[in-house]
């Protein structure tokens, strides 16, 4: 979802490296989560 919502403005994203996954729980049960990440692109 985040690469593909940069990639409407950002083009020639190259990869992409996942810096950080968080999220709350309860009862054992994930109730919601967030993934941080750096992508790269050339610049033309």
């Amino acid at each position: 979802m985040a690469l593909g919502r940069a990639a409407e403005t950002v083009h020639g994203i190259s990869g992409f490296e996942v810096v950080e996954v968080r999220g709350t729980a309860n009862d054992g049960k994930i109730l919601d989560y967030r993934v941080t990440i750096d992508a790269g692109f050339n610049v033309d």
